[in-house]
């Protein structure tokens, strides 16, 4: 398995599984499905994704703002819904509480992943603010672990600021709140879609179409 997916903001892990599903069957290869959305301290932040842009979220996860609070103030509510980030290599806590060390808990993970795995992935697909959470969890990999590594991302373009990555952006022409949080970084293509990945809402991004078509490139 060398392909890995993050959904975006409010995605349950029928929502995650179902876009690895998309592009699984589309590429013909298995596909990882990280869950966004582990603990207490991601309700607030999973609000502030949908209602104020996914600039601001990435800012407080990244600084760490809710989470580490928690871990301070709060340490067993903290705790809450982490087991799977705590659990990975040299995880951080603070007076027993998990905290944050690339912006987010699925960020901490891919990144650990990133690190640790024998088969190294060569794909990432991150949708709305799980395209930032991909672009937090690889830029503090070194250049070996990011070789060869393509990223596309859908409704949310990020910084291409990682040397040795190969980036496929792609952003709906009616999706107002992706082209809210472009944030001066330009998709390489324009879709005819709005901010969806549910085929059941058109017109949806079709994520297994368009990463196919990001791997044919």
């Amino acid at each position: 398995m060398a392909i890995a997916t993050i959904t975006g903001v409010g995605s349950s892990a029928l929502g995650s599984a179902a876009l690895a599903w998309n592009i699984s069957v589309a590429l013909g290869q298995p596909v990882l499905a990280i869950v966004p959305g582990y603990g207490v301290a991601d309700v607030m932040l999973q609000a502030l994704g949908g209602w104020f842009g996914f600039g601001l979220y990435d800012f407080l996860q990244t600084k760490g703002v809710v989470q580490n609070s928690l871990a301070n103030l709060a340490p067993q509510t903290a705790r809450i819904g982490r087991q799977l980030s705590a659990s990975t290599p040299d995880a951080k806590t603070v007076h027993g509480g998990p905290v944050f060390r690339h912006g987010s808990g699925s960020s901490d993970v891919l990144h650990a992943l990133m690190q640790y795995r024998e088969q190294p992935f060569r794909l990432l697909v991150g949708h709305s603010k799980g395209a930032l959470q991909i672009g937090n969890a690889i830029a503090s990999l070194t250049p070996a672990q990011t070789a060869g590594l393509r990223v596309v991302t859908l409704g949310c373009p990020i910084a291409k600021s990682v040397e040795g990555v190969s980036y496929h952006q792609y952003l709906g022409l009616y999706d107002a709140l992706g082209q809210l949080n472009m944030w001066e970084n330009w998709p390489d293509r324009w879709t005819s879609t709005w901010h969806s990945t549910n085929p059941e809402l058109p017109p949806a991004m079709i994520a297994g179409e368009l990463t196919k078509d990001a791997i044919a490139a």
